[in-house]
């Protein structure tokens, strides 16, 4: 019980911890400004993908039911089997190319706004803003299924970006 429910979920948050430390510890900085806090949500955002999609193990429990019946003495046997099944690459294996999908959403959410500001165009923000709805919606609706527990960090880089002013001739 304790190697399919809490320890998946204590590496989870093991995973995802740093990465939201990270975030907060550069958003606290002085000079974060909009431009440097799109850069640090798409950087959360391709690590947080890539652990999606090698995500390498979990754990599952099966039970196993047989019935047997001799035809000739009509006797029923029964076999019930129990255990923990191992899958390498859960995502990958139950997901095959969905994966990659899911894991392209929170990095095509905030390459957006990073390409928009790369080329000095005007809207920037608006962008971010766009960014930031999509990945929280994302984090509901990802949620559900859990497929999006990753983008937490980009999510909170993309808003911390939202709030900061942009650096001119940055």
């Amino acid at each position: 019980m304790f190697l399919v429910f809490v320890l998946p979920l204590a590496a989870m948050v093991a995973g995802v911890a740093p990465l939201t430390y990270v975030v907060v510890l550069r958003a606290q900085r002085p000079n974060a400004d909009a431009r440097y806090l799109t850069w640090t949500a798409l950087a959360v955002a391709v690590i947080g993908s890539a652990c999606f999609i090698l995500w390498p193990v979990q754990f599952g429990s099966q039970v196993g039911i047989s019935i047997a019946v001799d035809p000739v003495t009509q006797q029923q046997f029964r076999t019930d089997t129990s255990g923990i099944v191992t899958t390498f690459f859960p995502n990958l294996t139950s997901l095959g190319l969905k994966a990659l999908v899911f894991a392209g959403i929170p990095v095509g959410l905030t390459a957006v706004p990073f390409a928009w500001q790369k080329t000095g165009a005007r809207g920037a923000r608006v962008l971010r803003i766009a960014s930031t709805v999509g990945l929280i919606a994302w984090l509901v609706i990802g949620g559900i299924s859990a497929v999006s527990w990753w983008s937490y960090p980009a999510t909170l880089a993309m808003a911390a970006a939202v709030s900061r002013p942009e650096r001119v001739g940055g």
